[in-house]
């Protein structure tokens, strides 16, 4: 048989819209290839040419059409518009974010400081007028004390004589001190001599009998002591008085108590005597005259005669302790027979 020949397989492609056997677009394609001479730029240099013209007209186009440069436009607008309000609105937020807090608490702290210094002033005020008010009360309480309770002392006195002669009966007192206590008096009858005192008529006869035993002519007598209304009216003197009774009566209760050596005092009526004595001082420091410096002075030796013969009694201890609680009473009978108008 004869050889057939061997036929190859018709096949077709597209390309670019139109139909090439594969053989012969083979062939072309191995003949372009080949062929170094081609010139493949300016065979495709018109149609770059036509894109580039396609394109910058449709640029053109776009440029100068209404439609599409609106677009842009108000793109560019909106997002200028945009990056215009985020500028404008940071500080803004800034502002709502840390300074509005930040000045409202200043404010609300500064509005609580005041109310609580408005507070505490008021509070203050309130103390210092309720301080003022009691120091005032007790200053009206105290001259009303002092007015309402009269400044007599009534005391039992071991009277020695009277004299007509102040001279004479100071002479005769002078003596009499050699052998235990005296002092004079002015008194209704005259200057009188007093060689003992007691707050009691009890208290005045132990003393009574002990002078009738040193041969002296002696009687016990109450002596009732009345301030002058002068002397009433002032007020400062008065309550200086009227401590200055309280401490010569607590004075002459230690007195009793001691006489002649039977028994040691209390130490209430010490802690009294000292509690007088303290507000007595106290009251006469702001008042400065002759007379009520003369009376402290004497209150203050005997309060001294007191605490010597309370921790250590002797003859002459008590003695001398009788000798100031007499000139304490003299002298206070003194102090408020005078006044200042």
């Amino acid at each position: 048989m004869p050889e057939k020949k061997q036929q190859k397989p018709h096949v077709t492609v597209m390309i670019n819209g139109e139909k090439h056997s594969l053989d012969e677009w083979t062939r072309t394609e191995t003949a372009a290839d080949k062929d170094t001479s081609l010139d493949w730029h300016g065979a495709f240099s018109s149609h770059e040419h036509t894109l580039q013209s396609e394109q910058s007209r449709t640029f053109s186009d776009r440029d100068h059409d209404p439609l599409s440069r609106h677009k842009p436009t108000l793109f560019k607008k909106k997002k200028g518009w945009k990056t215009n309000q985020n500028q404008h609105m940071r500080p803004l937020r800034m502002i709502r974010m840390f300074w509005l807090p930040g000045t409202a608490a200043i404010v609300v702290g500064l509005v609580i400081g005041l109310s609580m210094l408005m507070i505490l002033s008021e509070q203050n005020n309130m103390i210092k007028g309720s301080r003022l008010g009691k120091s005032s009360v007790n200053t009206t309480e105290e001259a009303q004390t002092v007015q309402r309770r009269n400044l007599n002392l009534s005391v039992y006195m071991i009277q020695a004589g009277v004299f007509e002669s102040r001279s004479t009966a100071t002479q005769m007192a002078t003596k009499l001190k050699e052998q235990g206590s005296a002092a004079v008096m002015p008194t209704s009858e005259g200057t009188a001599i007093f060689v003992g005192i007691s707050k009691t008529a009890t208290g005045s006869e132990p003393l009574l009998m002990h002078n009738k035993q040193l041969g002296m002519t002696v009687f016990k007598k109450q002596i009732a002591i009345k301030p002058t209304s002068l002397f009433q009216g002032d007020d400062r003197r008065a309550t200086v008085a009227y401590y200055g009774n309280k401490l010569i009566m607590t004075m002459l209760d230690l007195s009793d108590q001691v006489e002649l050596g039977k028994k040691s005092p209390s130490s209430r009526t010490i802690k009294t005597m000292e509690k007088w004595y303290t507000i007595c001082k106290q009251k006469g420091s702001s008042v400065k005259d002759p007379e009520t410096n003369r009376f402290l002075t004497d209150l203050s030796l005997a309060r001294e005669a007191a605490k010597t013969v309370s921790f250590g009694y002797t003859d002459d201890h008590f003695a001398h302790y009788q000798q100031t609680l007499l000139e304490s009473v003299i002298e206070y009978n003194r102090f408020i027979q005078t006044g200042k108008k």
